[in-house]
Order: structure tokens, then C-alpha cells, then sequence
């Protein structure tokens, strides 16, 4: 089989259309950019055609592998191309796109823009152009993006290596400017991929000399950065469908195993309109991966989209502009979450041209949703479902389906027809299920331009034939954080001023509200992002709320603008302000509790554990007023900070110091103020929390048991940082978690 051309053909009519520029109105209209749904009442959707086959669909139990966030993109959301194109920061995340592989920019981000001169000192900083790469990269970590760091060359700056040594060096400085917490006011990335599709056009010269780039590369970045995940190479689909590319595969991880290279992940691409052909790649792959010995390695498919090429009897070049495209991709979709794929990025997100509406972006080059851009809108709401839910399919319709649930007991089910006939299906619940449930049908059908939103009134439907449908189940129990219906939230209460900074909280009122106790919500984002509305145990207000409690939920002075103590002395003043107005909103001011994750769970911990002594109380306001609580829940929260940062340069935005043993860490240690009259904590922490380690909880635990504090510790199993599935479902499940919080805070504050 012939290697496939038509990707680099059209990049080469791209960039021609690119210079011929474009007459093509833009769309201002918000709907238009964002595919605004259209709701229909009320909708039975169900078919009595007896031809159209049924599909039975019967949910079982959880399944080991989670449903993963694969939800990135190569390229944007600044502009690519045409140079009257806009940003697309809005509409990914409109979208959901959580992750941008930083390939195809045609330059900025390429290594030979970067450090042009091989032969150049790479310690030298004078040796390196990082103008327009810290614009795009700028783009990226500013919207909320996590960047997938590529390095190489896009297809238009291909050049062969002739200092291999220079290289690999120049890769490590490039990845610790891109890494670089006081230019980026975080550490931004967790990938590095060396290379792209080396067994392809990318890579000029034998595939030894390759082989021995990347092997350099791999050690020299782990070695200087441990606790980044290093891989690559971002194989052409050749590697899986092709005999030669098969070899190659083969020749590269027995190189690799031969050197004992690490390999944290292997990437691999795949274009094709056969939705099978996702899945089968990464059995493959994972395959290979295995008999080699890197079993605990990710799979990773950093490029992928359906295709337009003769050779393979695809000869529709506008597929990618019907809804046929979206059903297709969210078919794969749903293969790679069966595969347990790590990480997955679309290429790409916008198209470089108007001139080319039938180009690889899941965004028109003006912002409009292709229909696939509408798809990922479902797929991220799908990834909220993360607990990954058996579903049995019986029938011999060709329908894929996903179903997962939340920690709320939401259930979701993806579903696509990527077939020219239409079907239906039936759903059937677990013997035990005795929830009522709404359900919202959400399907991207026809023209493929909008997403269509029903109601169901039973648990079946017909499928159009190239249809994609979103079906939710929601528990009629389940509380909206989001409709503040009259009486029961108080939005943006002001409680406290700092720095003239108007610091915000939510109230969530119970019923009845009369003397109720108090949970109060710290939320994370390495002090320094977050809001009081998300983060790790926003998910557990509704329930707190139903059990009685007055729920409040704060913002904080984030650093780098603001830097340690002014977090603490903000929380610490939300619980004085609440204190002083007892009266007004019908709480019990003995009777307070706190929790939070992360940042959020340090803060918790050192309110829990400082005392007006500490010099933590700040002059936000009501200094009569103890800031004291009787119950701490603490979710994987740093406890003693100069243990926690391995790079000291790290605490430099918040804590004003690169100095692992200075003062302000230790006052910052939670662990360091426990005494005996500190309140009962309850700390719960992923075994595999690779963020904030197990060791931080453990150690804290330890002490607070040692000095005779009430305590109580629960390592969560296959959890990583924030409960994330790592390696299989966690145990306790997070509905499970949820309900561990309420029964604590039962015990100590009523």
C-alpha cells in the first residue's frame, strides 16, 4: 500500500488559497459561531416502522478503564493562515477542547524557527526566537488549554539534522521556556512529543539516524525534567495500515527497548472513514507496545480525522462538511475510549482558509462549527460521564454506543449511526435502578448545523442514518448548581474587602433555613486560577445543601497578582464575616465546617490548624469574630510545602521564594501548626496522585494522630490528583466520596 498523499497535496492548495485570500462574508452572529441549539419542546422520537431494525441496549456495571477527556486539537486558537482569520479562544471552549498540540502553525512553534542554527551555542539564550511561539503558546495556556508540546518541524520547514548533539539540547531549553512557571504563571505542560510522522515526509535521512535523535532526546528530557511524561513519535497511519509502516513500528520500539529508552507514551495518527480502523490502530499498537515491554506506556493518537484519498476508495471531499463527518468521528470516538486511549487530539481545530471549507479543522476558518465541532460539544459533555458504564448492544444494527455516569448518578449514552439507513433503539436499565430520570435527547442529524435538543418520554428513539445523539439521563433529584432559583442561592454575596478587592462568595440556602450548620467550600487551582463555582468539590454542594447545610462557596486573592498569606487571610475572613451575620442568614455560628481539594484543601487544612497566633487573619474585616471551625475536610491538599516543591523555582509566584527550607513555607505548612484542640479532619487522597503524592496526606495524617486530633484517612484506589481514574475505576467512587463528606461533617456539626 502506497504511503498517503492527499493530506500533503491539500496543504499544498491551502497555502496557494491562503494567498488568493478570500471574498467569503464572515458570520457575526453568535449563533452562527456556535451552532446554538434548537429546542424542541417535546419529542417521543420514536418510530413505529416495523423495517427499521432496533438495537437493545442493556447497561451493566462499571468497567475498569474510565471514559477520558479526549478532547484536543492541533493547532489554534490563535489564527492560522489567512491573516484575516480570527481567534478561536470562544469557540473551543464552547466547544470543550481541553488540550492543543502545538503542530502545524507553519513556523512559530517549529524547531527550526525556534533555533534555527544547528551549529549554534544552545546555552546561549541569544541562540533562539521564541517571539512568535510565545504568542501562540501564549494563546493556548491563557484559554485554558493544556499544551501538548510537539517538537519538530511542520511540513512546510522540514530540514535534516546535522548536529544531532546541539539538538537535543536545544529541545531541553526549549521545553524549560515553555515550562517556565514565572513566564507562565504555572508550569504549563505535562506532554513532550518528539517528532512528528518520521517514517513519513518529516524526517530527511535514514531511520537510524531518527531512531538515535529521539533515543538522545527521550533520556536527556527525562533526566532534566522527571516529572513530565516524555514520548512520541506521531507514526503516519502507515504504521498500522501498511506492511512497511508495520515494520517501521516494529523496528522503532525494538530500538527503543534495545537502549532502554523510557517511553512515558507512543503516538500514532490515523485518517480514515472507516470508524473501525481507531480502535484496531490502538489494539495494534498497544500490542506492540506490550511485547516490547512497555506495558504501563500511553497511547496516545495525536493526529486523526476522517479522509479524503482515491486509493482507499474515499473520494468524498466534502465529508468533513456533512454530518456524515461528526458520526463517523464520534463512532472512532467512541472506539478509542473502548481502547483506553490516553490522549487524543483532532487535527485540527481551525482551517487556515475560507478557500477551503473541506480542510481537516473541526471550525471553519471564520469560526463556525463544522458538524464534527458540534460533535465535540457532545463528546465533552460525554466526558463528564467519567465513570465508563458497560453497555451491552443486541442487535445486528451497526450502531456504536458509550454510556458512563457522573458521581450524581447522571447517566449519559453516546450514540452513532454511521450508516446510510435509519434505526432505532431500546434501552434497558439495571433490575435494581428505582431513580426517576428526566431525559434529553441531543442529536446532530440532516445538514448537520445545529444540535437538535428533545425530550424523551420513555427510554427508546429512532436514529436518522448518519446521526449522532446524546442521550442524558438525569436523576430528578439532582440539584442545578446553575439555576439560582429565587430564595435559595445568594450569587457574589461581597464578604470581605482586601487590597480594595471586592472578595466574592456564594450561599446556598437549605429548607428549612433556621439555625443551620455551615459547609464551606475552598475551591483549587495551585492558588493561583480556580473559581467558586468549580473545581474538585463543587460536585459535592448539592448534597450538602440536601442534608441541612447553609453551603458557602468563596473566591480568593490569587496569586501572582497577590501572593501568600493573602489566600488564608481571605478564607479566614469568610468564616468571621458568616460569624457576624448569623443572625441574618439563619446559620449556627458554632457549628462550621470546611473543605476543599487541593490548593483548596491546603487552605482548609491551615484554617483547620492556625490560630489567630499564626498572623493569618488579615485586615479584610470583623476582627471580633473567631475564625476558627469544628470539622476540616481536606482532598488531596499540600500539607508540608518545602517537601512538596522538588524545583523551589516553582513556589517563586506565590510564596515569594525559591528557597525549599525558607520561613514562609514552613508558616505555609499546615502540618507544622497542629496542636491538640485543632478540630477533627477528615483527608481524602488518590494513591496515585502524582500532583500532590500520598505522602503529603499520609504525613499529615500521622500528626495529627500523634497529638491526639481526631482523624481519619482514605487513600482512594486508581484515583490520581482531583479523583481522576488512573489504571481503572476509583474505590470509593466519587458519589461514594460525596456521601463520606456528608456523614463526617453529620458526626461533628449537628
Amino acid at each position: 500500500m502506497k504511503k498517503r498523499t492527499s493530506k500533503l497535496l491539500s496543504l499544498v492548495m491551502v497555502g496557494f488559497l491562503i494567498l488568493a485570500g478570500s471574498a467569503s462574508a464572515r458570520m457575526d452572529s453568535a449563533d452562527a459561531l456556535f451552532g446554538v441549539s434548537t429546542h424542541i419542546e417535546s419529542s417521543d422520537a420514536q418510530t413505529d416502522h416495523a423495517d427499521i431494525p432496533t438495537a437493545n441496549f442493556t447497561l451493566g456495571p462499571d468497567l475498569p478503564n474510565p471514559i477520558r477527556p479526549l478532547l484536543g486539537v492541533n493547532d489554534g486558537p490563535a489564527p492560522t493562515g489567512d491573516a484575516r482569520n480570527p481567534d478561536l479562544t470562544q469557540q473551543y471552549q464552547q466547544a470543550g477542547v481541553t488540550l492543543v498540540r502545538t503542530h502545524d502553525f507553519y513556523g512559530p512553534m517549529d524547531m527550526s524557527q525556534i533555533f534555527p542554527n544547528q551549529d549554534a551555542d544552545p546555552s546561549n539564550p541569544a541562540s533562539y526566537n521564541f517571539t512568535a511561539s510565545d504568542s501562540i503558546f501564549s494563546a493556548i495556556v491563557k484559554g485554558g488549554f493544556e499544551p501538548y508540546l510537539r517538537l519538530g518541524d511542520s511540513w512546510n520547514n522540514v530540514r535534516r539534522i546535522t548536529n544531532r548533539a546541539n539538538w537535543v539540547k536545544a529541545a531541553v531549553e526549549v521545553v524549560r521556556h515553555f515550562n517556565d512557571p514565572v513566564r507562565w504563571s504555572k508550569s504549563p505542560l505535562h506532554y513532550i512529543e518528539i517528532w512528528n510522522e518520521p517514517d513519513g515526509r518529516f524526517w530527511v535521512g535514514p531511520r537510524e539516524e531518527f531512531f538515535a535523535l529521539f533515543a538522545d532526546t527521550a533520556k536527556t528530557l527525562k533526566a532534566a525534567f522527571p516529572n513530565l511524561k516524555i514520548g512520541g513519535p506521531g507514526l503516519t497511519p502507515a504504521g498500522f495500515l501498511a506492511p512497511q509502516g508495520q515494520a517501521y513500528a516494529k523496528a522503532f520500539l525494538s530500538y527503543m527497548k534495545t537502549n532502554n529508552v523510557p517511553l512515558d507514551f507512543f503516538s500514532w495518527h490515523v485518517y480514515s472513514n472507516d470508524p473501525n480502523d481507531f480502535p484496531n490502530a490502538a489494539k495494534f499498537y498497544r500490542g506492540l507496545l506490550d511485547a516490547n515491554g512497555y506495558t504501563a506506556t500511553e497511547s496516545h493518537i495525536s493526529e486523526w480525522n476522517t479522509e479524503y484519498n482515491p486509493e482507499r476508495n474515499m473520494t468524498d471531499p466534502t465529508v468533513r462538511t456533512s454530518a456524515r463527518a461528526s458520526v463517523l468521528m464520534t463512532a472512532a470516538w467512541i472506539g478509542l475510549q473502548e481502547q483506553n486511549v490516553t490522549v487524543s487530539a483532532v487535527y485540527r481545530g481551525n482551517d487556515p482558509s475560507l478557500n477551503a471549507p473541506t480542510w481537516y479543522g473541526i471550525f471553519y476558518a471564520d469560526g463556525r462549527p463544522k458538524p464534527v465541532g458540534l460533535a465535540f460539544q457532545l463528546w465533552s459533555q460525554m466526558a463528564t460521564h467519567s465513570s465508563h458504564q458497560q453497555i451491552t448492544v443486541s442487535s445486528a444494527t451497526e450502531l456504536h454506543a458509550l454510556a458512563g455516569h457522573s458521581s450524581l448518578g447522571e447517566i449519559t449514552i453516546l450514540i452513532a449511526n454511521p450508516t446510510e439507513k435509519s434505526s432505532s433503539w431500546q434501552l434497558a436499565l439495571p433490575p435494581s435502578t428505582s431513580t426517576n430520570y428526566s431525559i434529553t435527547l441531543q442529536q446532530i442529524t440532516g445538514a448537520g448545523t445545529e444540535i437538535q435538543t428533545s425530550t424523551l418520554s420513555g427510554l427508546s428513539s429512532e436514529i436518522a442514518a448518519y446521526t449522532t445523539q446524546l442521550v442524558t439521563l438525569k436523576p430528578a433529584s439532582t440539584l442545578s448548581l446553575n439555576q439560582a432559583q429565587s430564595g435559595l442561592i445568594d450569587r457574589d454575596v461581597t464578604y470581605c474587602t482586601a487590597d480594595n478587592v471586592a472578595l466574592k462568595m456564594d450561599i446556598y440556602h437549605p429548607t428549612p433555613t433556621s439555625n443551620a450548620p455551615v459547609a464551606m467550600y475552598v475551591h483549587g487551582g495551585g492558588w493561583t486560577s480556580g473559581d467558586k463555582r468549580g473545581g474538585a468539590g463543587a460536585i459535592d454542594i448539592p448534597e450538602l445543601v440536601a442534608r441541612g447545610y447553609l453551603v458557602v462557596s468563596v473566591n480568593y486573592r490569587l496569586a501572582p497578582q497577590y501572593k501568600f498569606p493573602a489566600m488564608i487571610e481571605d478564607v479566614k475572613c469568610a468564616i468571621r464575616f458568616l460569624r457576624a451575620n448569623a443572625a441574618k442568614y439563619n446559620l449556627n455560628p458554632n457549628k462550621m465546617g470546611a473543605w476543599g481539594g487541593s490548593a483548596g484543601g491546603h487552605l482548609v487544612s491551615l484554617l483547620g490548624t492556625a490560630d489567630a497566633s499564626a498572623g493569618f487573619e488579615g485586615n479584610g474585616g470583623y476582627a471580633d469574630q473567631s475564625s476558627r471551625v469544628q470539622a476540616v475536610v481536606d482532598m488531596f491538599g499540600p500539607t508540608d510545602l518545602p517537601a512538596l516543591f522538588k524545583n523551589p523555582a516553582s513556589a517563586q509566584q506565590v510564596f515569594r521564594t525559591s528557597d525549599k527550607n525558607s520561613e514562609i513555607l514552613q508558616r505555609a505548612s499546615p502540618v507544622n501548626w497542629v496542636s491538640k484542640d485543632d478540630p477533627p479532619f477528615l483527608i481524602l487522597q488518590g494513591e496515585k496522585d502524582d500532583v500532590v503524592p500520598p505522602s503529603q496526606s499520609q504525613g499529615f495524617y500521622d500528626k495529627l494522630i500523634a497529638t491526639g486530633v481526631p482523624a481519619t484517612l482514605v487513600m482512594v484506589k486508581n484515583a490520581g490528583h482531583g479523583f481522576a481514574p488512573v489504571g481503572g475505576s476509583i474505590s470509593p467512587t466519587r458519589q461514594e466520596l460525596t456521601k463520606m463528606i456528608g456523614d463526617f461533617f453529620d458526626k461533628y456539626l449537628k
